[in-house]
């Protein structure tokens, strides 16, 4: 029987400020039939800016612990008007799903902005994005534990990795999470119990870039790039690839076209065993400053011979005003 999940996302608008959206995902059962089509019948549902959060500072790290999202650092909303001038918060701030009000929570010891977050057995690790000038060994990183409210201080691997294009990946069935970059050689395995850092050599056919975020689902790190599902197998050492059929029939071929030329990667979230969701944006024609937010529920059933093989089963769409780009999202559990 299909059941619902609550995200939120985090957009840009085109006034460069920062809006909070709540949604529901379906999440359909393993014998669950739905009919995967372009046309829509009836009404379909408008999302609105969740209120109060005009003081939320920009660029900040996006985490969700049970039923609290958490906006971590950032740079303030109202900036200077000096060119090139960059000034990071050490702020924190909730969000509770229930009461949907925004609460102010102890400073990070190191003023970040777009800092790593991954949240792993309600500790949120928030990774990188202190200020230039600052020793990267000595501010790399800092842990917000969400039962007592406290925080403390994260050691930073050996060697340090790169900083450019990190990304940090939840592993839930393990209790830790991968850390990686770009430029990096090295994955770097956290087990939370410990903390302790593993380095683990990878030979990853595909560099996962700037500003994506993948999702981490057992030994696997997936992500989407370009209308192509990504996968490696970081204990196994072994990269998959492969498309998500009948895409195609939720998405217009524009967007696809978009989807492949552009560096705004459409966030991808983990639902429960293999099935995912994908959230999409589609230009209405004709439709000034309106969009469809799509949810696109998939499910992969094969990686195997270095292919994924992942197909739609669902898909819902929202109306929301144009944003300039998608930020972040989060599943809430």
């Amino acid at each position: 029987m299909a059941s619902s999940k609550s995200v939120y996302i985090r957009v840009k608008n085109f006034e460069h400020k920062e809006e909070f959206y709540s949604l529901a995902v379906n999440v359909p059962g393993e014998d669950d039939v739905f009919e995967i089509r372009r046309g829509r019948r009836g009404s379909i549902p408008i999302l609105t800016p969740i209120k109060g959060a005009s003081n939320i500072p920009m660029e900040g790290g996006f985490a969700a612990v049970n039923n609290t999202v958490y906006c971590i650092g950032g740079e303030p909303v109202k900036r200077p008007k000096v060119f090139g001038h960059h000034r990071s918060l050490p702020t924190l701030f909730s969000l509770d799903n229930t009461s949907r009000s925004w609460k102010r929570r102890p400073s990070m010891r190191t003023a970040r902005s777009r800092p790593q977050t991954v949240a792993v057995d309600g500790k949120i690790y928030v990774i990188s994005g202190a200020d230039y000038g600052r020793d990267p060994a000595t501010v790399w990183g800092e842990v917000f534990d969400t039962k007592s409210g406290k925080l403390g201080s994260l050691s930073p691997p050996s060697p340090l990795p790169e900083e450019y294009a990190l990304f940090a990946v939840a592993v839930p069935d393990f209790n830790k999470f991968v850390l990686g970059s770009y430029e990096c050689k090295f994955l770097y395995l956290f087990e939370a119990e410990e903390s302790r850092w593993e380095p683990l050599d990878h030979n990853m056919a595909e560099k996962i870039p700037p500003n994506l975020q993948p999702v981490g689902v057992g030994t696997f790190l997936i992500w989407f790039r370009g209308c192509t599902l990504h996968a490696y197998d970081w204990s196994g050492r072994c990269s998959y690839m492969g498309s998500i059929r009948d895409l195609d029939k939720v998405l217009p071929h524009e967007s696809l076209m978009e989807l492949e030329d552009s560096q705004d990667y459409p966030p991808l979230l983990h639902l429960s065993g293999n099935l995912f969701c994908l959230i999409c944006l589609e230009d209405l024609p004709f439709r000034q400053k309106i969009s469809l937010l799509h949810c696109v529920t998939f499910h992969i059933s094969q990686a195997e011979n270095g292919m994924l093989k992942a197909a739609v089963k669902c898909s819902q769409a929202y109306v929301i005003q144009t944003p300039y780009s998608i930020c972040g999202a989060v599943l809430l559990k």
